[in-house]
């Protein structure tokens, strides 16, 4: 179990790294809200600061957002430690989300907001009441907190790791 834990700890790090020193790149090289295309209209990095949350969402101040974040991590180390080993797609999605939200939390910490540039024009839908012409802009933290989600809801619906595949996989539980 150790080496498994070792494992998952270096996808954790390993998003929050990526996801730190790509922000950083950015900060560096681009001027706030500068953009520039990738692949034409369909992609661009464009430089933003969210002050919000998910989709740029504003419902509470920055202090909010950093206690949101802060609590989320410990929630997730919380729950890792109690149930770690217990399921190993519950596990890797977890640790997946951790890495994810480690990176943004250090975005919060270090200037109360968190740095976007992934902009995609893939899609125009109106959600509760807001429209969007282009996807909303985001960074590798959060499409790891997504896909871990992701991952988490479907191992709950379809059942991933239950028990009668865990003993098909038995060296997970049992590996040191």
């Amino acid at each position: 179990m150790r080496r498994r834990l070792i494992f998952y700890l270096t996808i954790t790090f390993s998003i929050a790294i990526v996801d730190i020193v790509t922000k950083l790149i950015v900060q560096k090289n681009f001027a706030l809200h500068e953009s520039h295309q990738i692949l034409g209209n369909f992609f661009k990095f464009t430089y933003i600061l969210n002050y919000g949350g998910v989709f740029g969402s504003r419902l509470g101040s920055n202090v909010f957002y950093l206690i949101s974040a802060i609590v989320v991590v410990l929630l997730v180390i919380f729950f890792l430690y109690r149930e770690f080993g217990k399921n190993k797609y519950v596990d890797l999605s977890l640790f997946i989300v951790l890495g994810g939200a480690i990176g943004n939390l250090f975005d919060r910490i270090r200037m109360g907001a968190v740095v976007d540039f992934l902009d995609f024009n893939f899609l125009k839908i109106q959600v509760l009441g807001y429209q969007f012409d282009r996807w909303p802009t985001f960074n590798i933290a959060d499409a790891a907190v997504t896909v871990g989600m992701i991952l988490l809801v479907a191992t709950v619906l379809f059942g991933l790791g239950t028990p009668k595949e865990m003993d098909a996989d038995a060296d997970y539980v049992n590996e040191e």
